[in-house]
C-alpha cells in the first residue's frame, strides 16, 4: 500500500488505488478456516499480550512504592517512628527531619529556548538540551534527542546546569517528571532545575524523593486552566531529610532496586514486542497460502 499512496506529503491510499490491492483468494471453505484459525491464535497472542501488560503496571507500582517507603520510611524496619506534622509525610523516622525544599536547595531554576539546537544523532558529543520527552523512568538523564549548537554554548544563551541537579517537569501531562544530571546540561522552559544543597542533601536522594511526589505537585499546581509547577512552588514541597550517609545508602539500595525491576520491565516489553511480531508474521503466513491451517480445527477437536 505504500508504494500505491502518494507520499508528497500524507500517504493517502483513495478508492482507486485501494481498488488495484492484490488478493490472494483461496476457496471459501479455506477462507472460513484460516479465518477460525486467525480468531483463535491471535485471541491467545493478544491474551499474553494483556497478560504482560499487566505486569509491567505491576512492576511499576511496585517501584513506586519502594521508591515512597525508602524515602520516607528508611530502610530500618524497627527505627522508632514520629508523626512528621506534614499530611503528605505521615510518620517518618524519628532521627529524621522535615523540610521544604527551599531549605535544602541552593537554589530552583528554570530552563531556557536558545535560537538553535541541533539533532544528538548529528552531535552526540554535544551538550544535552532536555525537553520533558527525554527524563526517563529510571530516574538518570542520558541521551537527549537534542543537544546545543556550538553557538549557543559559546554566547552564553542558553543556561547550562551542573551534573547532580535534578530536573523536574513543570508542565503539561508529564508534570512532576524527575531526572537527576550527570553532566552538564540544559533544559527548556518546561523544566525547573533544583541546585541540592550537598552538605544536607544528596542529589540522587532528592531525585528519588521528587519521583514520588507527582500527586503532590499535581494538587500543589492545580488552576483553573493548567497546572504550573512554577519556581516557588516547587520550593514548598516538603521532604523527609535522614542523615547523609543514610541518604546515600537510601539511594544505592533504590539504584539496585530500580535496576532490578526496570530490568524485569524490559523483558516484558521485549516479550510483547516479539509476541507482535509473531502475530503479525502468522497473519501474513496464513493469508498468502504459507501455512496450511485447513485440517487446523480437525487437529484441535
Amino acid at each position: 500500500m505504500l508504494r500505491l499512496s502518494n507520499v508528497t506529503i500524507l500517504r493517502i491510499i483513495n478508492q482507486n488505488k485501494t481498488k488495484e490491492i492484490w488478493l490472494e483468494l483461496p476457496p471459501l471453505p479455506e477462507q472460513r478456516a484460516i479465518a477460525a484459525f486467525l480468531n483463535a491464535e491471535t485471541a491467545r497472542i493478544d491474551s499474553l499480550i494483556a497478560d504482560y501488560e499487566s505486569l509491567i503496571d505491576l512492576l511499576r507500582e511496585e517501584r513506586q512504592a519502594i521508591v515512597a517507603h525508602a524515602v520516607t520510611k528508611g530502610l530500618n524496619p524497627d527505627a522508632p517512628m514520629k508523626d512528621s506534622g506534614v499530611e503528605w509525610l505521615g510518620m517518618v523516622p524519628e532521627h529524621w527531619g522535615c523540610q521544604k525544599l527551599r531549605r535544602v536547595a541552593k537554589h530552583v531554576d528554570t530552563g531556557s529556548i536558545p535560537s538553535g539546537t541541533i539533532s544528538s544523532d548529528e552531535e552526540p558529543d554535544g551538550i544535552p538540551w532536555y525537553t520533558p520527552g527525554d527524563l526517563p523512568d529510571d530516574i538518570i538523564l542520558s541521551k537527549s534527542s537534542k543537544v546545543l549548537g556550538q553557538s549557543d554554548s559559546d554566547d552564553n544563551e542558553a543556561k547550562l546546569f551542573p551534573a547532580g541537579c535534578v530536573m523536574v517537569v513543570s508542565i503539561g501531562a508529564t508534570l512532576g517528571k524527575v531526572g537527576y544530571t550527570v553532566m552538564d546540561s540544559s533544559a527548556n522552559q518546561q523544566i525547573n532545575i533544583v541546585w541540592p544543597d550537598t552538605s544536607v542533601i544528596f542529589g540522587r536522594f532528592l531525585a528519588y524523593s521528587l519521583s514520588v511526589k507527582k500527586e503532590n505537585m499535581l494538587y500543589m499546581a492545580n488552576s483553573s486552566t493548567i497546572g504550573i509547577m512554577n519556581q516557588e512552588k516547587t520550593k514548598e514541597i516538603w521532604l523527609a531529610i535522614p542523615p547523609l550517609p543514610e541518604q546515600h545508602a537510601i539511594a544505592e539500595y533504590l539504584d539496585a532496586e530500580t535496576a532490578r525491576i526496570d530490568g524485569l520491565i524490559a523483558d516484558a516489553e521485549r516479550a510483547i514486542e516479539l509476541l507482535r511480531e509473531s502475530r503479525a508474521a502468522l497473519i501474513t503466513d496464513a493469508v498468502t497460502g504459507k501455512m496450511d491451517v485447513r485440517d487446523w480445527q480437525k487437529e484441535c477437536a
